[in-house]
């Protein structure tokens, strides 16, 4: 009995559920169905062959993918090639593998740039440089006249990588570039005519089955010749319904976030809360290394998010301590990520012992351990500001932590009003353990006024209880930019989950928006510098500008109390007329404003209550990367400035 055809079958069954996907990738490469029949049957055994070799299941999908283009490169070598109807796909066909495989694996087989770049063993900014140029051959417009800049941003932004803030910089600019609206457009179109020449394809629904009785037999034959047993059953089985759950390698625990808090009693409320409800368990595990002690008392795991609770002591009384940036590995279920983001630092005034907290992103399975690696704990210095020098102490403290993943409560709201003027419409509120989500749409975008950045929600509350805004939970929130006209918004704020809302009360703090404000100033760089103008109440100055290539523009800001603006967002242009210019802020000088307008410096962001940030000073750099010509700038156009306006609005939530 030969238990390897168990196992053969699993890959067959894989394959044959996505044949149509590589039915379409194969056609890229080859024209026949009897070439594309030859390259199923060499990848399900090649990877029969190598699949216990194989332990990085985040790239599972990505490594199939990459051994079945291989074959398709092979075959398409050696046979000649049916020539096929005009259309995209035989011109995507022509490309150089250069500039075709990127764009196959990015836009026909749908993987990440990260996944792409795993496949090609290429740097992710070269993965994009070559889909850039790549789509640009495919649309047969490669023009001179374009933002370079913003050029490269569109594969971002196609590929949904962008971040708040580069997207919202990116559709600012959108607005007012025909030339990049035109671009986005036009690989926009390429991609789906792509898609849409490869859906039109007849996919033969038997030709896995037609591989199928190929494939057992050359197995057979290789267990007999071999006269061993390959026992892959487990290692398959495991990574195939891996690959089911989780939707093919997705980034569970991509994003570590930590936020360290004081308690300044003898147990947290919440977590005395949880212990009551039967939420977590009291671990108390320890463990010393070095003369420190850490000590994880309890794991609290929902669907957004998992928080550890945990203290550590110096017993030599030498130092404080906290879990900071550095020497964190988490592993679960074989799957290790250690990525680390988003801190939120509390002075701790003092105490021997560090209590604080650690939020992970939510676990792969209901039940489970986490084990849990630290090898670095970050000194906490009483007397730096955060952002100074971070200095670190190193041992091994490893934990096995327990933990099972516990439901929230949904509530469906249908609720809409107007906030200062702009309609918002409430969809959702969901009550997990550790946080409660708020899910609401609104206006985005109001033609020849102002697009809107953000409205701010300082805290919701119910029964007396306020739930503050969670200022460092930027992996739970999102806002989704695809259509201007209409954000929608999930932002987190404190658990509400042993309070069972009827009625909430959402308290709105201010309003930041993108205002439109026009503006073409003349730069003549024969005459002497400072060269000034009046801007939205402010006087701007451009104070230095070094002609070559790149040139450098020093310019400043006045911070008087008539500015009405924080940020202002401009280009440069030189005398001719679409020049691909590249501009880059080399240096940036600013202030944080409070609500009430005292001043601060960066240092003090954490400590401040809705902070404005004030640009003074920058540095820019002009680049021409098509020519060795000096690049002389004759105009200053100014488009947007960004301004926030505090509020004082609420809302009254009935919830179901």
């Amino acid at each position: 009995m030969i238990t390897s055809e168990k196992d053969i079958r699993q890959i067959i069954d894989w394959f044959d559920e996505r044949k149509v996907l590589f039915y379409q990738l194969g056609w890229i490469y080859l024209k026949n169905d009897h070439d594309m029949e030859e390259v199923f049957h060499q990848t399900i055994i090649n990877v029969y062959d190598e699949i216990h070799k194989f332990k990085d299941t985040q790239y599972f999908d990505a490594w199939l993918t990459s051994i079945f283009i291989h074959h398709c490169r092979e075959l398409s070598t050696n046979n000649q090639l049916q020539v096929s109807k005009d259309g995209l796909l035989n011109t995507l066909h022509d490309l150089e593998d250069t500039y075709k495989d990127p764009i196959v694996l990015t836009y026909i087989c749908e993987l990440s740039l990260e996944e792409a770049a795993y496949i090609l063993k290429t740097p992710i900014e070269t993965v994009k440089s070559r889909l850039l140029h790549g789509l640009q051959l495919l649309s047969r417009k490669i023009d001179s006249e374009s933002c370079k800049v913003y050029e490269e941003k569109c594969i971002d932004y196609i590929a949904r990588t962008l971040n708040r803030s580069e997207k919202v910089e990116f559709e600012i600019h959108l607005h007012t570039c025909e030339n990049c609206q035109k671009k986005l457009s036009t690989f926009q179109e390429v991609i789906f005519t792509l898609k849409s020449e490869l859906d039109a394809l007849e996919i033969p629904t038997n030709i896995i089955k037609k591989v199928n009785h190929q494939v057992i037999e050359t197995v057979t034959k290789k267990s007999m010749i071999k006269k061993k047993r390959i026992k892959l059953s487990v290692i398959v089985t495991s990574l195939l319904t891996l690959l089911i759950i989780t939707g093919i390698a997705t980034n569970t625990f991509s994003n570590i976030y930590y936020s360290w808090v004081d308690w300044r009693q003898q147990e947290d409320p919440l977590l005395r809360a949880y212990y009551k409800n039967g939420i977590g368990e009291r671990l108390n595990m320890e463990v010393v290394s070095n003369g420190v002690k850490v000590k994880v008392k309890t794991a609290i795991a929902d669907e957004f998010q998992t928080v550890i609770y945990y203290e550590i002591e110096d017993l030599n009384d030498e130092n404080q301590y906290m879990i900071g940036f550095e020497g964190v590995k988490i592993k679960e279920d074989e799957q290790i990520l250690n990525h680390v983001s988003n801190p939120e630092i509390v002075q701790n005034d003092g105490q021997k012992v560090y209590k604080g907290k650690m939020s992970i992103e939510p676990t792969l399975s209901k039940t489970g351990t986490i084990e849990f690696y630290l090898s670095k704990l970050q000194k906490v210095n009483q007397q730096s500001q955060p952002g100074g020098q971070i200095d670190y102490f190193e041992g091994k403290w490893n934990f096995k932590i327990p933990f099972t993943k516990h439901p929230s409560t949904v509530h469906k709201v249908d609720k809409e009003t107007l906030v200062d003027g702009t309609p918002i419409k409430f969809k959702k509120l969901t009550i997990a353990p550790t946080v409660t989500m708020l899910q609401y749409d609104y206006e985005g975008y109001r033609e020849g006024s102002y697009i809107m950045q953000d409205i701010g929600i300082d805290s919701i509350e119910t029964k007396g209880k306020k739930a503050k805004a969670e200022m460092f939970a930027w992996n739970l929130e999102s806002i989704n930019y695809g259509n201007v006209n209409k954000l929608n918004t999930t932002r987190a704020f404190e658990t509400l989950y042993f309070d069972d809302p009827t009625l909430l009360n959402v308290h709105f703090d201010s309003i930041k928006r993108f205002v439109i404000g026009e503006k073409k100033v003349t730069i003549d760089v024969s005459k002497d510098f400072p060269q000034s103008f009046i801007y939205q109440g402010s006087i701007i100055s451009i104070n230095e500008i070094t002609i070559g290539n790149p040139t450098k523009i020093v310019m400043e800001y006045e911070l008087g109390e008539n500015r009405s603006f924080e940020n202002i967002q401009f280009q440069f242009k030189t005398e001719i007329r679409g020049e691909p210019l590249s501009m880059s802020i080399t240096s940036s000088e600013g202030v944080y404003l409070d609500k009430t307008g005292e001043k601060y410096d960066g240092t003090e962001y954490i400590e401040l209550k809705q902070p404005r940030y004030y640009k003074t000073k920058e540095t820019i750099e002009l680049s021409n990367d098509y020519s060795d010509e000096h690049v002389v700038p004759k105009q200053l156009e100014i488009f947007f400035y960004s301004t926030t306006k505090y509020i004082d609005e609420r809302e009254e939530i009935v919830l179901d």
